[in-house]
């Protein structure tokens, strides 16, 4: 935890050479005259103070000065560079900044500490620039940017919507900075496009600076900001600056206004007029940028100062084109996808060397694919993802220093290297320090291994505090809470105030119905799911959820209706009613032909592994299922016969699956190895990994009953049962697995039963409420006898 981020600090002021830093006020002077450091750099220069005269490691030092933050040894070093630059430090004879060849760095000037802070007044120490308010008035507006942006130890586990964040002192301020969209004062039809489009370059950019953080598009561009002040503005984006202007075209002349507006204060920093032909515009767009870092003392070396320069093309109907996309990609229902995609082929046939569209281009057809699980989608993909890296390597070889395309590479790279892909994002973020979608993505890596769940929950709170209002990085995160912590508190808490501020966010509306689906409510699950269905007619996903869940309660009529919407036949689809009605054999061929044709989705393994083990029993045909089975659950076996498992965070229905074929063909001794070690993976993970028991229980009372030991089995049931977890795929689970066989008779056991069927009926009730309150479709119920059969 850096010093200005942990509150009030005792006064702490040092003379280092010739220069006084006053820690406290996070000030540093020379000759009466302050030096202008940015937080990063004052909070380095701290670091090496504290230490003095010792050496301080590359590694303490990004433990000390980017708590929480991913960030490697490459961002050490530029950041020494920006200070000796502050400073005024000749690396060939340092005054204060020594480098330790292969440890680390010193200072070299001696350290001396003074009791009490040098008294000097505000006015001298604020810049002339820029206006700095008192603490009473500005300081608790900034208090939620500060705790995020700042990495605080804490950081992973911090939920905007659950508690608010302590706040911070003055001297932890950081430069931040919102672009909002600018205001069209011109009358032609094309002039809306030609101010959004000024804006859009400006905020592109500025992101590119490492001192700065530059909120993103997705959120500065879609706040309502016509009744807001400055300061709401800037709390609601978290940004202590606010750039805003106008554009108005007047035949071939242009006139552009801009602002940087202090959003604790409302005072105006700077601001800018310029009349330019029309054809400027791409200068006019440099130039904002350039007055803007000017504006906020940033220290910009060659490579920055050229790279704020820098635009993706000269052709504004190529530019708008890609604006459009943009727009659509933000979305992500598949209609927008296959829209969006059309802009960006038009962008690029516009201008042959866009490498920005190129990029976006190749992530609209790879999310096409991915979320279009038709049944050619192997190949489709595979053919998607080759031309996507055609079109990522030919943008890196238009622009190097396009960090965006490495973010997209890096995407690529996910589904087959995740070691690939974490050096690519570490790149691409490198280059696009403030790029939101960079740090969710590398979050989605770092959240497959089960060791750095924490790092991914860090990753993913900078993308939330770089775009703010983009609903996806709150979703991300309860995902992860749900699945890598079995928070479902902190989850639900998360996705329910996404949809308060947006009812109709389709990815919410999908996880809070899998959430009650799973483990809460299922009819209010249901009712969720529906609502999916009806926003994004297109999503698979919540159709196959749907399925599952009407058969849980019985009303087989609406899961075939569920089914008889589908546009198109997709084996997995039917696989839940095949296996309700016993249909063994074609449920068996069902999830083979899912398998091959890459149709089943993570939430199918239950299906699946389920078909092949009655299926196996039905044709006595063991070898294909266990098998398929071992290579779904990633079981290996070395010589001595003894198992081991991947270590995914799944739910290891499959690994279940796998003993229970083993002893069906009587290898007792190989899966009762296999059980001890699924049951001490569960054990591992809960408890060394902290991702809880929630997501294991099945496979454990499953385990357990394949093991012999009843009790344990039906112990772990009734858990189940007491936290209301038991409802989704209840008659999978009781009714139709067989290692339950042995239980059946059980008083325990239909007790569990009986109360799983009087929640079910109370389920069912609701839905027929909700049914004629209009809440949800009215499909065609089936009789209780079908129900009753559980």
């Amino acid at each position: 935890m850096t010093a200005s981020t942990q509150g009030p600090q005792p006064a702490r002021t040092y003379v280092v050479g010739d220069l006084q830093i006053d820690v406290s006020r996070a000030r540093v002077m020379r000759n009466g005259q302050q030096l202008a450091l940015p937080r990063l750099s004052f909070d380095l220069l701290v670091a090496l103070i504290e230490t003095a005269p010792a050496v301080v490691t590359t590694e303490h030092l990004l433990d000390r000065v980017w708590p929480g933050l991913v960030v490697n040894t490459e961002t050490v070093t530029q950041r020494v560079k920006l200070l000796r630059t502050a400073l005024g430090d000749d690396p060939r004879a340092p005054r204060y900044i020594q480098v330790v060849r292969g440890r680390g760095y010193r200072l070299a000037a001696e350290v001396k500490r003074l009791e009490e802070p040098a008294s000097v007044p505000l006015a001298e120490s604020t810049p002339a620039n820029l206006a700095v308010p008192k603490r009473t008035t500005w300081a608790p507006k900034i208090a939620v940017a500060l705790v995020i942006a700042a990495g605080l130890a804490g950081a992973a586990l911090f939920t905007r919507s659950i508690e608010p964040p302590p706040v911070a002192p003055p001297a932890a301020v950081e430069r931040s900075i919102a672009v909002l969209p600018f205001k069209n004062l011109g009358a032609m039809p094309d002039d809306a496009a030609l101010a959004l489009g000024m804006a859009e370059t400006v905020l592109h950019q500025l992101s590119n600076l490492h001192d700065l953080v530059v909120i993103a598009r997705t959120s500065s561009f879609a706040l309502d900001t016509g009744k807001l002040d400055a300061a709401r503005i800037g709390e609601k984006l978290r940004a202590r600056y606010i750039l805003e202007g106008s554009v108005q075209r007047i035949g071939t002349q242009l006139r552009v206004t801009a602002q940087l507006v202090d959003s604790v204060s409302g005072a105006h920093v700077w601001s800018l007029q310029v009349d330019r032909a029309t054809r400027d515009v791409f200068a006019v767009q440099d130039e904002i940028a350039m007055k803007v870092a000017q504006a906020m003392e940033l220290s910009l070396d060659a490579t920055e100062s050229s790279r704020i320069a820098g635009r993706g093309t000269m052709d504004f109907d190529a530019y708008f084109e890609f604006l459009q996309a943009r727009d659509l990609l933000s979305g992500n229902r598949i209609a927008d996808l296959r829209n969006a995609r059309e802009h960006l082929a038009r962008a690029i046939r516009l201008d042959p060397g866009f490498a920005d569209a190129m990029v976006e281009l190749a992530g609209a057809d790879l999310r096409l694919v991915e979320f279009d699980v038709s049944g050619d989608r192997r190949v489709r993909f595979a053919a998607a993802r080759e031309q996507a890296m055609v079109s990522i390597e030919r943008a890196i070889a238009l622009d190097p220093q396009n960090g965006r395309a490495w973010l997209q590479r890096a995407y690529i790279h996910g589904f087959t290297d995740l070691a690939g892909a974490e050096a690519d994002y570490r790149r691409g973020l490198a280059l696009a320090p403030s790029a939101a979608s960079g740090y969710e993505g590398l979050a989605a890596v770092l959240y497959q291994d089960p060791r750095r769940h924490d790092e991914a929950l860090a990753a993913i709170d900078r993308a939330r505090r770089l775009d703010p209002l983009e609903p996806a990085h709150d979703v991300t995160k309860a995902v992860f809470l749900l699945y890598g912590r079995s928070d479902k508190a902190r989850a639900q808490t998360i996705l329910q105030r996404v949809l308060e501020e947006r009812p109709q966010y389709v990815p919410a509306l999908m996880r809070l119905g899998e959430l009650n689906l799973c483990c809460g409510d299922l009819a209010e699950g249901v009712r969720f799911m529906e609502l999916s269905v009806k926003l994004d007619p297109d999503a698979e996903w919540p159709r196959r959820y749907l399925v599952s869940a009407y058969l849980d309660v019985g009303d087989v009529a609406a899961a075939e209706s569920v089914l008889r919407e589908s546009k198109e036949v997709v084996d997995a689809r039917a696989l839940p009613l095949q296996l309700y009605r016993e249909e063994w054999s074609q449920a068996g061929e069902t999830a083979y032909d899912a398998l091959r044709a890459d149709t089943a989705l993570a939430f199918d393994e239950n299906f699946i592994s389920m078909a092949l083990r009655r299926h196996a029993r039905a044709t006595g045909e063991i070898g294909d299922a266990l098998i398929t089975l071992e290579q779904m659950a990633g079981v290996t076996w070395d010589q001595r016969g003894e198992p081991s498992l991947t270590d995914n965070l799944d739910m290891k229905t499959a690994v279940a699956g796998v003993a229970d074929l083993l002893l069906l063909g009587g290898q007792d001794e190989r899966a009762k190895r296999l059980l001890r070690v699924t049951l001490a993976a569960i054990d591992g993970e809960a408890r060394v990994l902290n991702r809880g028991d929630l997501w294991s229980r099945h496979t454990r009372a499953t385990s357990l009953a394949l093991l012999g030991d009843a009790d344990g089995a039906i112990a772990v049931l009734q858990k189940s049962l007491e936290r209301g977890e038991l409802l989704m795929k209840h008659w999978l689970c009781l009714r139709l697995d067989p290692a339950f066989d042995s239980l059946r008779d059980r008083p325990a056991f239909r007790a569990v039963v009986a109360a799983v069927e009087v929640e079910v009926g109370r389920q069912r009730l609701k839905l027929a409420a909700m049914r004629r309150e209009g809440l949800i479709p009215a499909r065609g119920q089936s009789r209780g006898a079908d129900s009753r059969r559980e």
